[in-house]
């Protein structure tokens, strides 16, 4: 976890992955403000307090968030004057952005909204090629019909999995066991599908797992 102060009001962190699962946080529980969460965001003020002299204490602060790539988050928080009443209870990454400038300060996006029903659904995988995405495809044909894409971004392939059919004899967990043979798992989350939608290269956005098994069976 990396942490720089922007200014007398404002500082940056960036996490990655390993600074979530070594917490056993989740990308989409920083939405909610749960015990991890919270104890995570305390960690991160009083790092900001002892590498940068930034002191938040008894500041009313606002949290925001923007994907810098599919394995790590960029968090800014900031100390506000005034707030409204109901906008006292800190929330973290109350207001998840899509970012597409370098600089936040400079515009505003539209918020992304996270559902915990959905993100337990799903799941995305990266392959070194297309050979072993197919190879991964070839595995869950027949058994999985639901939403899926491929984008290609960093060299790599992502397969993005929604296990949203409900006739689907494969479980989240079983599609995932499935992947590990040939991928690498990333953090899963709407955030995540956002930043490859307007960063990454579409290969086949809609039905690539029966493509990818067809083409290459």
């Amino acid at each position: 976890m990396k942490v720089e102060k922007i200014s007398e009001t404002q500082v940056k962190f960036v996490l990655n992955q390993s600074d979530l699962m070594n917490r056993d946080i989740r990308l989409s529980e920083l939405a909610y403000g749960s015990e991890k969460t919270q104890q995570l965001f305390r960690e991160m003020m009083e790092q900001a307090m002892a590498e940068c002299n930034f002191n938040a204490d008894n500041t009313p602060l606002m949290i925001e968030a923007v994907p810098l790539s599919t394995d790590s988050i960029m968090i800014i928080v900031t100390k506000v004057a005034e707030t409204r009443d109901d906008e006292k209870h800190m929330n973290l990454l109350k207001h998840m952005r899509d970012v597409k400038r370098q600089h936040i300060q400079q515009h505003a996006q539209p918020t992304v909204r996270l559902d915990r029903a959905a993100d337990s659904q799903l799941t995305i995988y990266s392959f070194d090629s297309l050979d072993e995405a197919a190879s991964a495809s070839a595995r869950l044909f027949g058994n999985y019909t639901g939403k899926n894409a491929l984008y290609k971004s960093d060299g790599r392939f992502y397969l993005i999995i929604h296990n949203d059919n409900p006739d689907d004899r494969l479980s989240t967990a079983s599609i995932e066991m499935i992947l590990n043979e040939y991928g690498q798992k990333h953090v899963s989350t709407p955030l995540s599908v956002v930043y490859l939608e307007e960063h990454g290269e579409p290969i086949i956005v809609e039905g690539a797992i029966d493509i990818l098994n067809s083409v290459y069976a």
